[in-house]
């Protein structure tokens, strides 16, 4: 992979040839810390490409550079659901035929594995929890009674990327509206 993720932690395997060679790694942005022999954690990233750097000691012990990658950066991701973004307005036949997907601008689209939506029923909040992209019933049926205009709340938006790293999306809000053609001429 040649991405990391801004606002996550990025883990990365580097494996020595021969595999008892000592060496370190340096980076031109954020921070690299150690969690075993031989894979890292780079994190607290800016929005510019990164340097990875191997370093193995000379005979002398000093160290020399092994190795100098590129990393490029992929930045916050846009979390939508039938092709619509946080703080939109979105139908409710929309939500229901909707899945949760996660875009990387120029790098691709990565389902939803799960995620919590807080409802308001019976005067107190209620959270229900999807296992998959999709809305459960429980959450079909609180939207189908809720009125146009209504603001939903989907939290812990979890996918996976090409790293193989779990991430969590915190928050997805989105508008209620009417599902008939009127509500759509504004360019909902």
């Amino acid at each position: 992979d040649n991405y990391l993720f801004i606002g996550y932690d990025n883990h990365i395997k580097v494996l020595a040839n021969p595999k008892a060679t000592p060496f370190t790694c340096g980076i031109t942005n954020g921070k690299v810390t150690t969690l075993t022999d031989s894979t890292f954690v780079i994190k607290n990233l800016l929005p510019v490409t990164t340097l990875l750097s191997v370093y193995v000691k000379d005979k002398n012990g000093k160290p020399k550079l092994a190795l100098n990658k590129p990393y490029a950066y992929v930045p916050f991701p846009t979390i939508k659901i039938s092709g619509v973004k946080c703080d939109s307005a979105i139908t409710r036949l929309m939500l229901a035929a909707g899945t949760f997907y996660a875009e990387f601008k120029n790098i691709g689209k990565f389902q939803v594995k799960s995620f919590k939506m807080d409802m308001y029923i019976n005067k107190e909040f209620v959270q229900d929890s999807s296992s998959t992209g999709r809305l459960t019933k429980k959450m079909l049926e609180y939207i189908s009674s809720s009125k146009s205009g209504s603001l939903l709340y989907f939290k812990d938006l979890k996918f996976g990327t090409a790293d193989g790293v779990p991430k969590t999306e915190p928050i997805y809000r989105v508008f209620l509206i009417d599902d008939n053609k009127s509500a759509l001429k504004f360019g909902f």
